[in-house]
């Protein structure tokens, strides 16, 4: 993303020449990224470009590299502390099965296996349903208190859903519809 510079964008060319340009953040995000591999995968069905298919296999492939850390993916790349933010195992998630879709490649197949099991352990209420966004930690107000949003519960049960008719695996379709 780049500095929201109203004053560097309000100039027409010559006068940006004149200027310093804007710093942009080139923090590499796993759930931000995942949307783009899922968004490039829909540009290639939509428009048939093989450029798109290849641009999402590559970013999905440095996102695999980059944020994923034995049973932890990390928030950023640069990070390289676990992170417990369900929604970027969720993302990965979806990036792994759409991926998997559109190319048949067992391995995303595999990694999203792993994803879904990484999120059922670590973020799935076993006592009451639904996953939660963060795990539990210390810190203040709302910040301790994990929260169970419905967006990102709703993917979760249609991503689940996708896996076990993608696997035939019951035991994800039984999470899906308890979530």
């Amino acid at each position: 993303s780049q500095d929201a510079d109203e004053i560097y964008y309000k100039l027409d060319s010559e006068q940006r020449k004149k200027m310093s340009k804007p710093s942009v953040d080139k923090t590499f995000y796993a759930d931000w990224n995942s949307m783009m591999v899922s968004s490039l995968l829909e540009a290639y069905a939509v428009t048939a470009e093989e450029k798109f298919i290849s641009q999402a296999l590559a970013v999905y492939e440095s996102l695999w590299k980059k944020t994923v850390s034995g049973n932890f993916v990390l928030h950023f790349a640069a990070n390289n502390a676990p992170n417990n933010i369900f929604k970027d195992y969720l993302w990965l998630l979806k990036a792994s099965i759409d991926c998997h879709q559109f190319t048949q490649e067992k391995r995303f197949l595999e990694n999203s296996k792993q994803l879904a099991e990484i999120i059922m352990e670590k973020f799935y209420d076993k006592a009451n349903g639904w996953f939660f966004d963060i795990l539990p930690k210390e810190d203040i107000g709302l910040l301790a208190e994990p929260l169970k949003p419905v967006p990102e519960n709703s993917l979760a049960a249609i991503l689940l859903a996708k896996l076990s008719a993608l696997t035939g695996d019951e035991k994800y379709l039984q999470l899906a519809n308890s979530t």
